[in-house]
């Protein structure tokens, strides 16, 4: 697995991401409830049933140690896999989302791995920070 050990990454001084060991139970109750649908299941039973091999697991909490977002990714070969960046309801449009997306996409770039995410043509806010930070995404088209 990708990420023995819990190593931080700074954003500005204040917000803070870190790299996790393991997908936890708090993590998938997360994803459940602040994903708004646009987590396939397919990515959400990759991460539940832990079919992974090598992994990116990102996470960003808030002073009092609330989960506020989470960027995780599987490895296969030379892509990563299964992406998905989800901020809680309550911290959108603070960046969170960027800022995770944009550290996942620095891991992946160091590890000489294509990222190449999933997002559904009626999540427009996933479509405009992956634009935002150069990332092409798969645009997957959902029934209205």
């Amino acid at each position: 697995m990708f990420g023995n050990k819990i190593t931080n990454y700074k954003i500005d001084g204040e917000r803070m991401i870190v790299e996790v060991a393991s997908v936890t139970e708090e993590h998938l109750v997360f994803i459940h409830k602040h994903g708004d649908n646009h987590i396939t299941q397919d990515s959400y039973a990759y991460f539940r049933d832990k079919q992974f091999i090598g992994v990116i697991l990102l996470e960003k909490r808030g002073e009092s140690n609330e989960l506020l977002g989470i960027s995780f990714a599987g490895i296969q070969g030379s892509k990563c896999v299964h992406s998905i960046v989800v901020v809680d309801r309550r911290y959108r449009n603070n960046g969170f989302g960027s800022e995770l997306l944009k550290r996942k996409k620095e891991i992946c770039d160091n590890l000489n791995l294509t990222l190449l995410p999933n997002v559904s043509d009626k999540n427009l806010s996933s479509l405009a920070i992956c634009r935002k930070i150069g990332i092409k995404a798969n645009i997957i088209q959902r029934e209205r």
